[in-house]
Order: C-alpha cells, then sequence, then structure tokens
C-alpha cells in the first residue's frame, strides 16, 4: 500500500507540472510575440534610413547637374571674356 501511495504522489506531480507547462509555454509565446512586433516595427524604420541614406548616396555619386555642366557658362579665368582674344592676352589693351 505504501508503495501506490508513493507512485499516487508522484503521477500527483507529473501532473502537477504537466498543468503548469501550459502556462508557461503560453507566458513565452506571448513575450516571443511582442519582441516579433517590436522588431518589426525597428526593422521597418531601419528599412526607411538605408532608403533615404541609398538616395543620398546616388546624389553624391550622380548629381542632377553635373560641375562640368555648371561650369560650361562660367568664362572667368579663361582669357576670353568679352573680346576674341587668345587665353593670356590682355584684351583691354590699346594701341
Amino acid at each position: 500500500m505504501a508503495d501506490m501511495t508513493t507512485k499516487l504522489t508522484q503521477n500527483m506531480v507529473m501532473i502537477s507540472s504537466l498543468a503548469k507547462a501550459p502556462e508557461c509555454n503560453a507566458t513565452k509565446v506571448k513575450d516571443c510575440k511582442e519582441k516579433i512586433a517590436t522588431m518589426e516595427t525597428e526593422v521597418s524604420i531601419m528599412r526607411k534610413e538605408v532608403n533615404k541614406l541609398q538616395v543620398n548616396l546616388r546624389e553624391l555619386d550622380h548629381p542632377s547637374e553635373p560641375k562640368d555642366q555648371r561650369d560650361e557658362g562660367d568664362d572667368v579665368g579663361k582669357g576670353s571674356v568679352g573680346c576674341d582674344s587668345t587665353p593670356g592676352e590682355d584684351c583691354f589693351r590699346m594701341g
């Protein structure tokens, strides 16, 4: 009879621990879902930041108005401003 009581006690302890397992698992699943939601938000923010950085990088690599085109109309320092002289020649010299 004592042997049966011992086995009954062991079974009750095992059943009790099994009953607690779903609660523990449910808590862990809830925590994981919260972490996933937080990470999804962070990933969304990071994707937006990456997209902005890629746009900025493209603009730095390929400006919309290349430097050569910006300087084309600027003849200052080329020696041909307002006259048909060759570069370095003084076109305002008289005589």
